[in-house]
């Protein structure tokens, strides 16, 4: 699995200047020593476990719900799925996310939806305009037992959801989030894929770095 140099890079480099979803932390970061001075460098950076490609954890919308480090790395390793979906003005239709699922004689439960937004990512109105789900989609997770969804969106909602109602229904049933996915054209339909979140105890959320070698 791990042998060969043909894995792709899932995530979004992070850097000054990028912007983080509406309300939350910068990326800060600070040069706390320098070469000129102490010989050596020593770099603080401060920003939200939302920014860039992430796992949202039960944590981020249920209290005492799971974080972190509740889980064993093998919940972030195994073989996905990457299902195409390309929305139908903003919307993401359930019945076509389902049907390209029940396809595969081998079904996954870590699904990559792949709905050619991550082509966006820098933008101005990247956090305005990203697509929506329908109501009926947490039911299809829920039922094909899915364990990891990650998307390339900036988050997952539902059409005119603006209380978090899908993270919710997901992170109830353990369904863990990932969002901010950069997906390369390379990427096959299956593939070894890997997202291991910071061990920070109490953390809703964490940054990863998301990696995938075609089957």
């Amino acid at each position: 699995m791990f042998a060969g140099d043909s894995w792709l890079d899932l995530s979004h480099p992070l850097s000054e200047g990028i912007s983080a979803y509406p309300g939350d932390p910068d990326y800060v970061l600070q040069k706390m020593t320098s070469y000129h001075q102490e010989g050596y460098l020593v770099t603080k950076v401060s920003l939200g476990m939302h920014l860039g490609t992430h796992i949202d954890f039960p944590a981020h919308f249920l209290e005492g719900g799971k974080t972190a480090s509740d889980y064993p790395l093998s919940r972030f390793i195994g073989k996905a799925c990457r299902i195409e979906c390309v929305p139908n003005k903003i919307v993401l239709e359930t019945k076509s996310i389902s049907e390209a699922y029940a396809q595969f004689a081998f079904k996954p439960k870590i699904i990559v939806l792949d709905t050619h937004y991550s082509k966006k990512w820098g933008n101005e109105r990247y956090y305005l305009d990203y697509p929506r789900f329908e109501t009926d989609f947490a039911r299809f997770l829920i039922e094909q037992k899915i364990e990891l969804l990650f998307t390339d969106l900036p988050s997952v909602v539902y059409v005119d959801d603006h209380k978090g109602d899908l993270h919710r229904e997901l992170l109830s049933e353990d369904i863990l989030i990932g969002e901010n996915l950069k997906i390369p054209p390379e990427l096959g339909r299956f593939f070894w894929f890997c997202a291991l979140p910071l061990a920070f105890a109490g953390v809703e959320a964490s940054i990863v770095r998301a990696v995938a070698k075609n089957i």
